[in-house]
């Protein structure tokens, strides 16, 4: 089990490991408590690195890839919080 937790926490390749299980979480409607570490520097080199105006007008890609991290927390917020009552 030690092995496997390590396995998945690995930093290489952007958490991809820790992603794809969060995924398989969300998607599987689990509970599980995320590392939010991860969005927030998801959130972070979103913000830093994509402009906020394109074209004169809002930039649309960047903010779907925000509420997309969000939609996942909050998500995850909700369900826990379903277990806590």
């Amino acid at each position: 089990l030690a092995g496997h937790f390590i396995e998945v926490v690995e930093s290489a390749n952007n958490y991809r490991n820790y992603r794809q299980e969060l995924q398989a979480a969300i998607v599987s409607n689990k509970v599980c408590i995320p590392h939010l570490y991860v969005y927030n520097r998801d959130l972070v080199l979103i913000d830093n690195g994509n402009l906020d105006i394109v074209n004169g007008g809002l930039n649309q890609a960047k903010l779907e890839l925000l509420s997309s991290i969000v939609h996942n927390v909050r998500i995850l917020q909700e369900r826990a919080k379903s277990i806590a009552e």
